[in-house]
């Protein structure tokens, strides 16, 4: 229970809730017989008291702060005698978190004082003071100018990835593709890598931006992250007409790895998540010229043929292109085989018609492709489909 020289007795709780109810319903009486003014300063009371106890040791001060916090937030019509104080708050990194939230909240006769946050000395500061606008930003499209006159501006980059992340939440996203041409440019790797993944929090709406973030597979500091938004993108089936060059920048993007690691595994991932169109690209890039991404097309056919979901669409796709009529088509479905080993047995007539075949390197790419079915333990149960070397 707090009060002022100890001459208020009440519930304090209670005191909040009523607060916050008063704020949404616009009116602002004596609530329990105190004053409004002494109601607001009780507020702040409450903050200042709790930062002097230390709360971040305390686990019970801690649940009480996000509770004044969240109730605070009602008062937003009564930000005048609120603003300044809560500003100072910024300053403090164990209420930064908690007075930004309740000034988010405040109405645009806000966003002048918190602009001028964004010329402050202190980095963190500014990058508070640009949450802050992004939270007022869905109202306001005076933020998204500041902000994007700001993106150039600022010498920090832990500033800059805040204004990204606060630009691609307020603007359209049509209004992405000019930012990534100035986010992708930006010297700091983590600022480019911000907007790769702010985007992925709008799968539905990115489609603008997939050009760009096919650009960014091209980048090793950025391809995972890359990778992994557009995994999010494909598995809302938001890749649309540039689901082709997706395709074919993720596979180029396997040069980047040297081993089975997170980047060959989140391509792995994404291309599952296109579907069937990208399991051709990946048979023909088994006989891909450079050798990293030779391996990781095969890394990820081996991953494509252990999920259940894209394993016969595989297999459908190898046999088709077994009979086909292009030699070249055939030779890469024989290497396809060669990956999946066993789980091709049914296509071993297939491959046993090829192997008699008058073309030389046909002829072999299938007897080697049918030995690979069976593996080092069944090769006695395939010996009959293999001709007798002459």
């Amino acid at each position: 229970m707090i009060g002022s020289g100890g001459t208020n007795d009440f519930d304090e709780k209670a005191l909040l809730r009523a607060l916050a109810a008063a704020g949404q319903g616009g009116t602002m009486p004596p609530i329990l017989g105190v004053p409004e003014r002494e109601a607001v300063q009780c507020v702040l009371l409450r903050l200042r008291e709790l930062k002097r106890l230390g709360f971040e040791e305390d686990a019970n001060q801690v649940a009480i702060l996000k509770e004044s916090a969240e109730l605070i937030a009602g008062l937003a019509l009564f930000g005048d005698q609120l603003f300044e104080p809560l500003v100072q708050e910024l300053y403090d990194p164990r209420l930064r978190s908690y007075a930004a939230s309740v000034l988010s909240k405040m109405g645009s006769f806000a966003i002048p004082r918190i602009t001028s946050l964004l010329s402050v000395g202190e980095p963190t500061v500014r990058a508070t003071a640009t949450s802050i606008l992004a939270e007022m930003g869905i109202k306001s499209s005076t933020a998204s100018e500041i902000l994007r006159k700001h993106l150039l501006s600022d010498p920090d980059p832990t500033v800059r990835r805040e204004v990204v992340a606060a630009l691609v939440r307020i603007d359209q996203p049509r209004q992405w593709i000019a930012l990534a041409d100035v986010v992708l440019a930006d010297p700091d790797v983590w600022v480019q890598t911000r907007f790769i993944e702010a985007v992925a929090g709008y799968p539905k709406e990115a489609s603008p931006a997939l050009p760009h973030l096919a650009r960014s597979l091209e980048h090793a500091e950025l391809f995972i992250s890359a990778s992994n938004t557009i995994l999010t993108l494909a598995k809302y089936d938001a890749l649309g007409p540039s689901k082709v060059p997706c395709i074919n920048s993720l596979i180029s993007a396997l040069r980047h790895d040297s081993s089975e690691s997170a980047g060959w595994n989140s391509i792995a991932d994404t291309l599952i998540a296109v579907g069937i169109e990208a399991i051709w690209p990946v048979v023909v890039g088994l006989s891909n010229q450079n050798d990293l991404i030779r391996s990781g097309c095969h890394f990820v056919m081996r991953r494509m043929i252990e999920e259940e979901g894209p394993f016969l669409p595989v297999i459908q796709t190898i046999a088709r292109m077994l009979n086909s009529p292009q030699r070249e088509d055939v030779l890469h479905a024989c290497k396809a085989v060669k990956v999946v080993g066993s789980a091709a047995i049914d296509l071993i007539p297939t491959l046993q018609a090829l192997s008699h075949t008058n073309d030389q390197m046909l002829r072999q790419a299938a007897q080697n492709a049918i030995s690979a079915v069976a593996g080092e333990g069944r090769r006695i149960g395939v010996s009959k489909y293999i001709p007798p070397r002459t």
